[in-house]
């Protein structure tokens, strides 16, 4: 080989080398952007989050049927967008003059915060707490957040609208169509309901990883009121309320808005977490002391207890606004630290979910989803959202893909035969 090339080979090596060196920085500052990003993920909008069809069964031997109007009937619907808001031309749709919600396309289902309390004077509405802003701080992020507007009143004095980011719907249960029916409320008097064993949240396939995405969905079950089967239209079914009786329409309604635990709030798959998740919390998350030192008069230790897969993690989330001067940490409650309280109970509250370790419980341990009046009609707001608070919500799940939710109740408790849809 001659010197020329010598010199030559040399030069091509050394060109293969600069070319690796510069890879490695441009992937070492990809990941640092990854970083970056994730650092701003707790209870920041996800917009490429994008709800898909919901489907809905229950099982017509346990004669329980559902309606999106309170007037035709089925045991089991599908639910799209034009269902929920009234305007399909043909199937199940709901009432007309329904105030019922569907995330736009820019938008999608965006990360929010709910303890499952409701408000009687917006017709139990959920309330809903949306993310103000975020700072980081030793051991996580400093949370201020706000509940968002829809209990407010808008033009001749209805309710202004459920805002954009997540799905709301009134969902009509005809639990018998005898004559029985005991007006007064008395949990005792009432059917148990279980959720279907094959009811289940996942991400459809689409040749994408989900990054977790479905790990932090909610659906919140809210009981607005009932009224008896026997002999209900379509028209009275849809004024169900948070009042006992709506003047002029002879409506003799039982409200529930003010009942315990007339809200239930399915947290499916609590026991997954994305491997990239687990990574991120286990470095983040450090345990959170009081101290006489600023900033906040608090101080950051040692890493809290860690995170694994098929573990099911607590969720503390936002029960009341949050101002600056809180300086309340959106780990409170897993690093160790109590949750501050304020006038009115605490920042964050640990919230009672039914998970899927429940819905799968066998036998006489199985607990009871909801329970419905004998021979009634019961009207339930349905809220799906992404629950911020959840451990598994974090940035990389803005690169998820779009979320399928199938449930279906049954008064089976041994639930011998699924009942909902096939995905």
């Amino acid at each position: 080989m001659t010197d020329n090339e010598v010199t030559i080979k040399k030069t091509q090596r050394n060109k293969r080398k600069v070319r690796k060196i510069a890879l490695l920085f441009f992937l070492t500052g990809i990941t640092t952007i990854l970083l970056i990003v994730e650092t701003y993920a707790w209870f920041i909008g996800t917009s490429s989050v994008k709800t898909s069809e919901f489907q809905i069964g229950v099982s017509s031997g346990d004669s329980l049927m559902l309606s999106l109007d309170g007037d035709t009937w089925s045991d089991q619907l599908t639910l799209t967008k034009e269902a929920i808001l009234g305007t399909a031309s043909d199937g199940a749709k709901a009432y007309t003059g329904n105030t019922n919600a569907w995330p736009s396309a820019e938008t999608g289902l965006i990360p929010l915060s709910t303890i499952g309390e409701s408000d009687p004077a917006a017709n139990g509405r959920l309330k809903l707490y949306g993310k103000s802003s975020i700072t980081a701080t030793g051991g996580g992020y400093r949370l201020l957040s706000t509940r968002i507007n829809n209990y407010g009143t808008a033009t001749e004095g209805k309710l202004v609208s459920e805002q954009d980011g997540y799905v709301a719907f009134d969902l009509f249960i005809k639990n018998g169509e005898g004559v029985d029916y005991i007006p007064t409320y008395n949990q005792a008097d009432d059917e148990a309901l279980y959720l279907t064993t094959d009811s289940k949240v996942s991400a459809v396939a689409s040749g994408e990883a989900s990054y977790g995405v479905e790990n932090s969905v909610r659906v919140a079950f809210v009981q607005i009121g009932r009224i008896a089967s026997k002999g209900a239209t379509g028209g009275s079914a849809a004024e169900i309320g948070c009042s006992a009786t709506k003047e002029g329409s002879g409506l003799n309604n039982t409200s529930l808005c003010n009942q315990p635990n007339s809200t239930t709030i399915w947290e499916p798959n609590e026991k997954a977490h994305h491997a990239d998740l687990i990574t991120y919390f286990n470095k983040l998350c450090k345990k959170k002391t009081a101290a006489s030192d600023p900033p906040g008069g608090y101080t950051y230790g040692e890493a809290c207890d860690p995170l694994t897969n098929a573990n099911a993690v607590k969720t503390f989330a936002v029960a009341k606004n949050i101002s600056s001067g809180t300086y309340v940490d959106v780990y409170d409650g897993l690093n160790g630290f109590t949750p501050l309280t304020g006038d009115g109970g605490p920042y964050l509250k640990e919230t009672n979910t039914f998970t899927d370790a429940m819905k799968n419980t066998e036998g006489d341990q199985r607990p009871a989803f909801m329970y419905l009046a004998p021979n009634s009609i019961t009207k339930i707001r349905v809220y799906v959202y992404l629950e911020g608070q959840d451990v598994d919500n974090y940035d990389l799940a803005s690169l998820g893909k779009t979320v399928k939710i199938q449930f279906g109740f049954t008064k089976d408790k041994w639930d011998l035969a699924s009942t909902t849809p096939a995905s």
